[in-house]
């Protein structure tokens, strides 16, 4: 259990992720609440939602539809195996969109991993696949030209406020102004990434007063270039302009454009945890 002091050493944060039952890793965290003691005088640990937990809540419509269209496209492409056990090829293409997805995600994990490593110092060697490499290449292109400083990595941050807790990918001095970064393998930016940002950011400022310029999202891309390509081939706007949304493996993604916009990204999320409570 990893011990974590925050808001001058006032509060105390412990984070959870061993091994459950089910082989898994936990990722819990509790707070010990010096108001309430136990009979030997030391502070009962309450356990704390996360940031990602919350925004679980929103519904995210796409992932339906697209599921559903790998299955079909699965069975489309099998169907000489109904006769022989078609409770098997059921079984088989339930599974493929579970499938498709984790596979996909390796590209981009590799990429997200020797991206964080390099962010904490530890110097981590250029990576040999082709497809990890130009996303690595394409991170340092971006670093070199913003005169990127890392200031902080994999930062817990707690809102005394708002009772919710997260743990921030960078800090980061980007041509001398300080921002706040986050790491996302994906193939697209979505709204509750927003959210989960702006709540980091607003804890993090909460606690020690860091005065952010703003938050920038590290997209990955978890698919390589032919295999993009291949999924939007038949789209009407490639069809018109094949160059209209080209592939990046890499993009930085500079989200407040204005002041207000880290404002109200913080009070969907505010909204999301409402709904979480009162679900709960």
């Amino acid at each position: 259990m990893q011990e974590i002091k925050l808001y001058n050493n006032t509060e105390t944060i412990l984070f959870d992720d061993s091994i459950g039952f089910n082989g898994k890793k936990k990722h819990a965290y509790w707070r010990l609440d010096p108001e309430d003691l136990k009979k030997d005088g030391t502070p009962k640990k309450k356990r704390i939602v996360g940031v990602t937990t919350i925004l679980n809540v929103i519904n995210k419509p796409a992932l339906i539809p697209w599921a559903v269209g790998e299955t079909i496209k699965y069975l489309r492409e099998h169907l000489d195996r109904i006769e022989d056990d078609p409770a098997q090829l059921l079984a088989d293409a339930k599974q493929e969109a579970e499938r498709i997805k984790q596979e996909a995600a390796d590209i981009g994990q590799e990429v997200h991993n020797w991206i964080e490593q390099h962010t904490k110092g530890l110097a981590p060697e250029m990576p040999e696949d082709e497809n990890v490499k130009r996303g690595v290449i394409s991170f340092l292109e971006w670093e070199a030209e913003n005169k990127v400083e890392y200031l902080e990595s994999e930062k817990v941050v707690y809102s005394k406020k708002y009772n919710f807790v997260g743990r921030l990918d960078i800090i980061a001095k980007i041509k001398g102004k300080i921002y706040m970064l986050d790491l996302k393998t994906g193939n697209a930016i979505w709204k509750e990434h927003h959210a989960q940002t702006a709540a980091y950011l607003k804890a993090d400022m909460e606690e020690r007063g860091t005065k952010y310029e703003g938050r920038i999202i590290l997209r990955i891309s978890k698919e390589t270039e032919e295999e993009y390509i291949k999924k939007v081939q038949d789209k009407v706007w490639f069809q018109k302009d094949p160059g209209k949304y080209p592939y990046k493996v890499f993009e930085a993604i500079y989200l407040d454009k204005d002041d207000s916009k880290v404002y109200e990204d913080f009070e969907a999320f505010k909204s999301a945890l409402n709904i979480y409570r009162w679900q709960k």
